[in-house]
């Protein structure tokens, strides 16, 4: 999946690192799964700033997906919720992170986002 966004990646001078250390395996519906990647690395992309950073770490049982990006302003609380814009971006309908919220409480896995040092972290704790 990460390869399908590089190009783009590369359109904003965006720099995508993964580390990807698990043999984990989940029980899932593939196209599912699918959205919840594309959804997360969209949004990484989409928010980002020039020259930026994609980090996309998988370890055991935990996915993290990170970006350099401006502090969201809204209240964290509702930051999984429909509708809910980081931005006025046009590119932006605010469903992607509520759909990947949806998949994941589907599932049971546990998702958080923060921002810390410049970076916009989402985990998603599988089980």
């Amino acid at each position: 999946v990460v390869e399908n966004y590089r190009d783009i990646a590369e359109t904003k001078n965006l720099k995508i690192d993964t580390n990807i250390n698990s043999d984990l395996t989940i029980i899932c519906n593939a196209p599912l799964i699918e959205t919840v990647i594309n959804n997360l690395i969209s949004n990484s992309i989409k928010h980002n700033i020039e020259n930026g950073n994609i980090d996309i770490k998988l370890s055991g049982n935990t996915l993290e997906i990170q970006n350099t990006g401006e502090p969201f302003t809204g209240n964290t609380d509702e930051f999984f919720n429909r509708f809910n814009k980081a931005s006025k971006k046009s590119d932006s309908t605010g469903l992607g992170l509520a759909i990947v919220k949806k998949i994941c409480d589907l599932y049971n896995y546990k998702i958080g986002y923060f921002y810390d040092k410049k970076y916009h972290k989402i985990k998603i704790y599988f089980k």
